[in-house]
């Protein structure tokens, strides 16, 4: 029960901490949730993370890279903009995994919040968890605000073509994804 409640109480304290991250720096500044150009964010930060999936096992980013077009969303269960984008990322999963796209979710919260979130929202790719490990990786990766959700688009050679600070809609995905795979 101890620890169940320590687990609770971290969550909750992440979530706070995103959740003023991201406020403060959208109040602070002109900026809103837009597309960043990827000039000078090193993707050998995200190929280089080991992370445990639901199961405990842990897998290394870099067993995605290459030969491939790679999304890595960072995301929350108790994050709406998150909870709207991710039935659009489940679709184009399945409409472009046999033309090498591969999502990955990267979760900023504990498995037991995971699964039941995708008890109603099935994901059909591999969901990792970074837990507060997650908000220290997305500021080396780009996302100085902190807040959720984020989303990189690697091409095949590993590389970031494209970042998203905030919801990034399927319809907004789709022809970036088309373009990318048609490069290949």
């Amino acid at each position: 029960m101890a620890s169940r409640n320590r687990s609770f109480i971290a969550t909750a304290i992440l979530a706070i901490l995103l959740l003023a991250g991201g406020a403060g720096y959208f109040l602070l500044s002109s900026h809103s949730p837009t597309a960043k150009t990827p000039k000078g964010v090193p993707a050998e930060v995200l190929w280089q993370q080991q992370l445990p999936d639901l199961d405990g096992k842990l897998r290394k980013l870099s067993d995605w890279r290459g030969n491939k077009v790679v999304v890595v969303n960072f995301w929350a269960s108790w994050c709406p903009p998150c909870q709207q984008e991710l039935p659009g990322f489940v679709h184009l999963q399945q409409q472009f995994a046999d033309k090498d796209v591969q999502f990955i979710g990267i979760a900023l919260d504990n498995a037991n919040n995971v699964n039941l979130f995708m008890q109603h929202t099935p994901i059909n790719f591999p969901v990792l968890l970074a837990e507060a490990q997650g908000a220290s990786m997305m500021a080396s990766l780009g996302n100085e605000a902190g807040a959720l959700p984020y989303t990189l688009v690697l091409n095949s050679a590993g590389n970031i073509q494209h970042l998203q600070l905030g919801m990034l809609s399927e319809d907004k995905l789709l022809p970036i994804l088309q373009q990318m795979v048609g490069d290949q």
